[in-house]
């Protein structure tokens, strides 16, 4: 059977909408959404704002220079629909630059300039928004085929970008977890070594290692371990009064 009219086209808009959501790096999800805005939607041109952990935006993608250069001169004056959207979460839809001067008056002129006269911004959000995808169009065709197809584009990025972000944060987090959890183990085993060799409750001998820690700037984990690791001997720490040089045991 043949395919019916559009049939490829949509096919092709469906796959990219997977694969904007798959497991893929930052820079490449990006460089993707905006070379399909190009190659699916026929924009001219297109380019992504990210929102940093501070909450600046950076330009993360775009699809040639003067995209870049267009999106980068918003972010320096600090106006255009790619902060717009990137700020309120809201589209922004532009079909003739000239009668929104007042709106943008610097980002008019330099996209007029670069041969532009349309413009849509749309967000990138789901829970949160965290950017922004700015299409550059020439006349209201342009603009209005891409609003559409173009958000589905822009959520199906935010899924997997949020995904990934996700990930990265729990990886991180159970990194820090077991880092606080071997510390407490090294620590215990400190806190043993002391007791024993002070003949003292495990209370006091940790508040003298504690005391010992503050006093020379070292992580209390570094102090334990050197006592673990017998390069650090009793006596340097359960004696306030010692010399605090570290001797070898025996």
């Amino acid at each position: 059977m043949a395919d019916q009219p559009g049939t490829t086209a949509e096919l092709r808009r469906l796959r990219a909408v997977v694969d904007l959501a798959d497991d893929l790096e930052p820079a490449e999800r990006f460089h993707r959404l905006v070379g399909y805005c190009v190659e699916l939607l026929g924009a001219p041109a297109a380019a992504v704002v990210l929102a940093e952990p501070d909450g600046e935006l950076r330009v993360a993608a775009a699809s040639d220079v003067r995209s870049r250069r267009l999106t980068q001169q918003q972010l320096e004056a600090g106006e255009g629909p790619a902060l717009e959207t990137a700020r309120t979460g809201a589209a922004v839809r532009a079909s003739g630059l000239r009668e929104t001067d007042d709106r943008w008056p610097g980002f008019a002129t330099e996209a007029l300039g670069a041969g532009f006269d349309a413009v849509i911004a749309l967000p990138l959000r789901r829970s949160e928004t965290i950017g922004a995808v700015i299409l550059f169009g020439r006349g209201r065709t342009d603009a209005e085929a891409a609003l559409d197809v173009g958000q589905a584009f822009a959520d199906a990025a935010t899924v997997g970008a949020l995904r990934e972000r996700a990930i990265r944060n729990a990886k991180t987090l159970a990194r820090q977890l077991q880092r606080a959890l071997d510390s407490r183990i090294v620590i215990e085993q400190a806190k043993g070594v002391l007791a024993q060799a002070g003949d003292l409750p495990v209370d006091e001998v940790f508040t003298r290692l504690r005391d010992y820690s503050r006093r020379h700037s070292a992580p209390l984990r570094d102090v334990a371990e050197e006592v673990v690791r017998r390069s650090l001997t009793p006596g340097n720490i359960l004696d306030p009064h010692a010399a605090d040089r570290p001797t070898r045991f025996g």
